[in-house]
């Protein structure tokens, strides 16, 4: 018995030649189904493309913005010096770029109009618009004050005291043993002053007939509770018998160093005999109220006149306290800045400032 190699369902032609192919019906199925993929792949290059960031796509504007405010905050962490600062703008130094050795400009702007450009302007160069549309810029600055001494300042030389010739009037030789001097003190001074200072003394005197006499000009510090002079000489200068006339006449003398007295102090004007028999005649008036002093024993002991007083002028200069502002420095800025007009844009972020530059 013999069997036949085709399948004895399929037609005799088909079995004969032994192929197979689609019928119309698989046809139509395969092509609905490549339908369905291709619509399917269509639908999903449609929604990729919806994913994808526009450019005024909340997280387009965020990254953009970001990379600027990364800008401001490099430059503003080495300010040395803040020139100009409001709410919508700063100007500022940063640290030699060039080496010219000049610090460089650095200027940050916004009008605050929604959509106008955030403007950056380089050692006042070209404005450039470094985002084209800014719906939000907003500087808040931390600051410290730190407190600085008053400022001493020293007024021009003015007339402290003195006492001019009267109508009874006496010579006193200087001698060995017999000096002569007077206590003073400034006549007015301003309520604010600290201290005041001698730049001039001026006497009345001559020669006593010689040319070899030395007499020693001096400052000195008062006595305790007392207005003797101590024997402290603040400065002193030579009076020479030989730069003196036969005739009164007033002699300046030059002080440097008779400086930093208390307001309320006084000072005692000497004359000191150095050489000669008697080194030169000093004038005075016999009933004018004035603190005259007189020694009989070369300074181990004085003597105070009040009805009479040396014939002098003292010039001098005082110090008064100016109070000083204190210095602001910028410790930090919280930066605010938004390229779009939706919340979710905007970038916020403090900058530490690290050298605390100096606020206008």
């Amino acid at each position: 018995m013999k069997y036949s190699r085709t399948h004895p369902h399929l037609p005799h032609r088909l079995a004969q030649t032994g192929s197979v192919g689609f019928t119309l019906i698989e046809m139509v199925v395969s092509l609905s189904v490549i339908s369905i993929v291709f619509l399917a792949m269509g639908s999903v290059m449609v929604l990729a493309s919806k994913a994808l960031p526009t450019a005024d796509d909340p997280s387009a504007l965020t990254l953009e913005t970001s990379d600027i405010v990364q800008q401001i905050v490099s430059e503003l962490q080495t300010a040395t010096m803040i020139a100009a600062t409001t709410d919508k703008s700063i100007a500022f130094k940063v640290p030699d770029r060039d080496n010219d050795g000049n610090d460089e400009n650095v200027v940050y702007f916004w009008t605050g109009t929604a959509g106008a450009p955030l403007i950056r302007i380089y050692n006042a160069g070209t404005l450039v618009n470094v985002l084209p549309a800014v719906y939000e810029f907003n500087l808040v600055y931390e600051t410290k004050a730190v407190a600085q001494p008053d400022l001493l300042t020293e007024s021009a030389e003015i007339e402290l005291s003195s006492r001019i010739q009267s109508a009874s009037t006496k010579n006193h030789a200087v001698s060995m043993n017999n000096w002569i001097g007077q206590y003073f003190k400034p006549a007015a001074l301003p309520a604010g002053a600290v201290s005041w200072n001698v730049t001039r003394a001026l006497v009345m005197a001559r020669s006593n007939g010689g040319a070899g006499g030395e007499t020693r000009v001096q400052f000195r510090t008062h006595q305790s509770g007392d207005v003797l002079p101590s024997s402290t000489v603040i400065e002193q200068v030579t009076m020479y018998e030989s730069d003196l006339t036969g005739s009164y006449a007033w002699y300046p003398f030059v002080f440097t160093n008779v400086r930093d007295i208390a307001p309320g102090d006084g000072l005692c004007l000497v004359l000191q005999w150095v050489t000669d028999n008697k080194s030169a005649d000093i004038r005075y008036n016999d009933n004018t109220a004035g603190d005259r002093l007189t020694t009989s024993n070369a300074g181990s002991s004085w003597n105070i006149q009040s009805g009479k007083s040396m014939v002098y002028y003292v010039y001098g200069t005082y110090t008064t306290n100016v109070p000083q502002p204190p210095i602001v420095l910028l410790k930090s800025v919280t930066l605010t800045l938004n390229a779009g007009s939706s919340p979710s844009s905007r970038v916020l972020t403090k900058v530490v400032t690290l050298n605390q530059p100096t606020m206008p």
